[in-house]
This record gives structure tokens, C-alpha cells and sequence, in this order.
């Protein structure tokens, strides 16, 4: 019973992101970590509320590093489609903590015919929480700039220019 209580007690999470040079000497058990956090599964809820549909997958290159690959889609009452690779650094370790992300995107719209397409680029700061067995919410914000080419005799309802700013709010699964 002593070393039952005394075992409550002490245990506390292992929660680093263990590198190739780190080698696990202890069994298994409920507290461990099961490794280091090396891809996420996002979805994008707030464009989601806005008719594009879609997702991100992130891969964790080191300890702080991760490379995301994205790709949305609208089918309302416009057609389009959004691809967009990125970057992010965290500062206390891979999916979770602060972290500072740019990307780089291409996206085309066409409603009515009229078609908006272009690449951007955005830069956000955030915080990412992931709890030990796997959910994930990431929240920030940031900039975007946009160059787009217009095609069609009318302007754009849809156009993708200019300045503006970004809200990065995910919710998804990190493994």
C-alpha cells in the first residue's frame, strides 16, 4: 500500500519530444509518453464555416521544427481550391507552446465567370495545446499577402489580394 501511494505520488507525465539520439531504457506504462509527437491531422473550422472544406497534415522534422502541407476546397456557390506549404518553429517542443508559422499558398476561385487565383504568403504567432493522448488546438494569429491575376470582363466578388490579416485556428489529432 506504500509503494502504492508513494508510486501516485511521484509519477508525472513524460512529456518531451525525444530525439533519434534518445533510447527508452523503461517499460511501458500509463504515464508514458509513447514517443515523440510526429504528425498531426488538423481541420480548419473557421474557413470550414465559410464553404471551404479541407485540412492540414503536419510533420515534425526535429524537436522544434514541423512542415505542414494544406489543401482546402470550396463547392458552394463558387468553385475553388487552396494548396499551401508551410513552416513552424515552437519554441518549448514540437505541438505545443508558442510557436511562429509562415506559409506559402496558392489558391483559385471562379464563380459567375469570373476566376481570382494567386499566391500568398502569411506569417502567425501562436499557441498550440496538445494534450498526452493525442487532441490538439492550435490558435494564432498574423498577416497575409496576396498577389492575384483576375481573369474576366467583371471584378472579382471573391478576389485574394492585398493585405489583410489571418486568424490560424485548427483542431485535430497529433500522433
Amino acid at each position: 500500500m506504500l509503494a502504492m501511494v508513494g508510486m501516485l505520488t511521484t509519477a508525472r507525465d513524460a512529456g518531451a519530444v525525444e530525439s533519434r539520439r534518445d533510447v527508452e531504457t523503461d517499460h511501458v506504462d500509463a504515464k508514458d509518453d509513447g514517443g515523440p509527437r510526429s504528425v498531426g491531422v488538423l481541420i480548419h473550422p473557421m474557413t470550414m464555416a465559410t464553404g471551404w472544406y479541407g485540412g492540414e497534415v503536419d510533420v515534425a522534422l526535429n524537436e522544434h521544427g514541423v512542415i505542414g502541407f494544406e489543401g482546402d476546397g470550396l463547392f458552394t456557390w463558387a468553385r475553388g481550391a487552396h494548396v499551401a506549404l508551410g513552416a513552424a518553429y515552437f519554441f518549448r517542443r514540437s505541438f505545443r507552446g508558442f510557436y511562429l508559422r509562415d506559409t506559402v499558398d496558392w489558391a483559385r476561385a471562379a464563380a459567375g465567370g469570373v476566376a481570382d487565383s494567386g499566391f500568398g504568403t502569411s506569417f502567425t504567432l501562436g499557441y498550440a495545446w496538445t494534450w498526452s493522448v493525442g487532441p490538439t488546438l492550435r490558435l494564432g494569429g498574423g498577416f497575409r499577402v496576396a498577389q492575384t491575376d483576375i481573369i474576366g470582363a467583371q471584378p472579382s466578388p471573391i478576389a485574394l489580394h492585398g493585405f489583410g490579416l489571418k486568424v490560424d485556428a485548427d483542431l485535430g489529432w497529433v500522433f
